[in-house]
């Protein structure tokens, strides 16, 4: 009977020396990894009709006609963690966190870089307040984006409606 031991250092250190110990055994090994990531896979889709903003979503920001809306898709961890995609080539993504304030009610900030020289380099700060459809599969909400200069001096601020469609799966 072979033992399983619990370890708090590096999964994948930790994870090659048993391989490398028991290399007969490493089908089973990723096996066991390829399950694992599939039961993370599995609790995204199940875990859709929870309270949480955690998954892919199709996002639209609408600028309310002072400049055209655009689409940004983005990823949101269930640790809370934000990667969002860039209305525009000048700018990277956007790195950031969600929170849970309320039923249904979410607050979002993330930040990224803005490539010059027009506008001025500098960076972007995203802030948001959005409210989760009852079915989990939608949100909206204002939010402001400030833009900063290298010295991080405010040089503008816009805001506008953001809405979200939560990506699902669709089989082939």
């Amino acid at each position: 009977m072979h033992r399983i031991s619990i370890w708090t250092g590096s999964f994948s250190a930790v994870v090659q020396r048993q391989i490398s110990r028991v290399r007969p055994r490493a089908p089973y090994v990723v096996v066991l990894l390829l399950l694992t990531a599939l039961a993370g896979f599995g609790y995204a889709q199940s875990g859709s009709s929870e309270q949480n903003l955690a998954g892919a979503w199709n996002v639209t920001i609408d600028f309310g006609g002072v400049i055209p809306a655009c689409s940004a898709p983005a990823l949101n961890n269930r640790d809370g963690g934000v990667i969002s995609n860039a209305c525009a080539a000048n700018e990277s993504p956007g790195y950031g966190q969600w929170v849970r304030t309320g039923n249904h009610e979410f607050a979002v900030t993330f930040v990224g870089l803005e490539y010059g020289p027009d506008p001025v380099p500098g960076t972007y700060k995203v802030r948001a307040s959005v409210t989760l459809s009852d079915e989990a599969q939608e949100f909206s909400g204002p939010f402001q984006a400030d833009t900063f200069d290298l010295n991080g001096n405010l040089t503008g601020s816009i805001t506008g409606t953001v809405t979200g469609k939560r990506i699902v799966v669709e089989p082939l």
